[in-house]
């Protein structure tokens, strides 16, 4: 005897029902509800697909891995020149266990790079200043600026984030004048002993060019 199938098709699943053609009524029927193919469904723009949700997950270890390897090779460098307090042994430790060696590092953390970077402009500094500052630098090293998006002035690396109260590259720029981009970050830090206030303008909370770490 004839049939007729009836599908209703959802966005996510399928209904099914199988009629008699003669007698119209139904033999059996059911329903596919497959599994929902994002996060955060039926919340508009929050929705995320699950294959960005890994991708996004998996480029996050990739920079933490790179990160974590360009560190280490800056101090294997500096190790071999004399400049770093770190021995040996506490970073091929870090290497193998993932054990931060703070206890050897502490003192040398505390030298603050942003003075350092403004007294190398007028006096000699020691091979250890240095190596702080090449340390600091090889972590906040800047954006690096292609060809592609240089021109675009209304870029949000150029004019900053100001819902976020992050400066741009421009405004950066413009504040540097002839001076240098160490001497310009470091005057911005406030006096000893005074904690930051919220309408300071901050250090960090920047836009930069890699292209202005050369310079």
């Amino acid at each position: 005897m004839p049939n007729l199938l009836g599908l209703s098709i959802d966005v996510n699943g399928i209904g099914w029902a199988l009629i008699d053609q003669n007698s119209l009524e139904i033999k059996a029927m059911g329903s596919r509800v497959f599994p929902v193919g994002c996060e955060n469904f039926g919340s508009g723009k929050r929705e995320l697909s699950k294959k960005a949700y890994k991708r996004f997950k998996r480029m996050s270890r990739f920079r933490y891995q790179r990160s974590r390897k360009r560190k280490i090779k800056v101090l294997e460098l500096l190790i071999e020149n004399g400049m770093c307090p770190l021995s040996r042994e506490g970073l091929l430790n870090w290497k193998q266990k993932k054990q931060f060696p703070l206890n050897e590092l502490k003192e040398w953390f505390s030298l603050n790079p942003y003075q350092l970077r403004k007294k190398a402009v007028f006096e000699p500094i020691t091979p250890i200043e240095l190596s702080r500052i090449l340390h600091q630098v090889s972590i906040h090293r800047g954006f690096p600026v292609s060809e592609r998006n240089r021109g675009l002035k209304e870029n949000a690396m150029y004019v900053g984030l100001p819902q976020m109260d992050r400066r741009g590259i421009n405004h950066t720029q413009e504040n540097i004048e002839n001076s240098s981009l160490g001497m310009y970050l470091n005057h911005l830090q406030p006096e000893e002993n005074i904690s930051y206030k919220y309408s300071n303008e901050r250090i960090r909370n920047r836009f930069l060019s890699r292209e202005m770490y050369s310079k």
